[in-house]
């Protein structure tokens, strides 16, 4: 996986994490998924609930929200384990694609589950047109983020594409931003191409109000220790 090839300000280190944790997310396979019924089957399910709510609402399109009960999302979780994260699954259908979120504590990844079959016939320019069109369709693009005046600010997220787009490819709205000292979640939105498939990466960075840069523990979001950094 690469970040834009054409962007000489990209963070090298935050490509690094957002790899690294790209990867982790990943390595969590179909089948070691258990389907939930009910999110108080976890340790910490009330939160873990709470938590993935909120940043569905904050990220997702009214019409892509996998919180919708028109979408009929079933959910299941994968635990974690030495090489993987806790992850929480949702399948379902919405602005006419069958779309595979996998969300950890840290981040969303929004994957399109169904193969670009057409893109190499496709110029650059349709690519990224197509790539626009169903962000603009699936993620909240625009709105209200809090500025560190602690006052609400319209942000934009507008993606700096590469030269080519292929499998493999990474690109951003932001690619200087580091996820975890970002000062919010607007900072920043990924996206690229995995197994020919397009997908969307967004970071749980709440506002940095309290002063604390770190990243929860990915491999404690069910059992809620991942939270006992944020307390100390």
């Amino acid at each position: 996986m690469t970040p834009s090839d054409t962007d000489s300000a990209v963070n090298a280190h935050a490509e690094q994490l957002i790899s690294n944790w790209l990867d982790a997310t990943r390595r969590a396979k179909s089948q070691d998924f258990v389907e939930l019924h009910n999110f108080n089957e976890l340790s910490d399910g009330v939160r873990v609930q709470q938590n993935s709510e909120y940043w569905s609402a904050r990220f997702f399109s009214q019409m892509a929200n996998p919180y919708d009960q028109r979408l009929n999302a079933q959910r299941s979780v994968h635990h974690a384990t030495p090489e993987t994260f806790d992850v929480l699954r949702h399948a379902y259908d919405a602005v006419g694609k069958h779309l595979v979120v996998e969300e950890t504590v840290n981040l969303v990844l929004i994957t399109v589950d169904e193969p670009l079959i057409d893109f190499p016939s496709k110029d650059e320019r349709q690519k990224q047109e197509a790539i626009n069109t169903l962000a603009g369709l699936l993620l909240k693009m625009t709105g209200t983020m809090v500025a560190p005046n602690l006052q609400d600010a319209p942000y934009h997220w507008e993606f700096r594409f590469p030269s080519a787009l292929h499998e493999g490819v990474r690109f951003s709205t932001d690619p200087t931003a580091d996820p975890v000292r970002m000062w919010s979640w607007a900072s920043r939105l990924d996206g690229g191409i995995y197994d020919n498939r397009l997908y969307f990466l967004c970071f749980k960075q709440r506002e940095s109000t309290s002063g604390k840069l770190m990243s929860a523990n990915g491999q404690h979001w069910f059992d809620g220790k991942c939270w006992d950094a944020f307390r100390r």
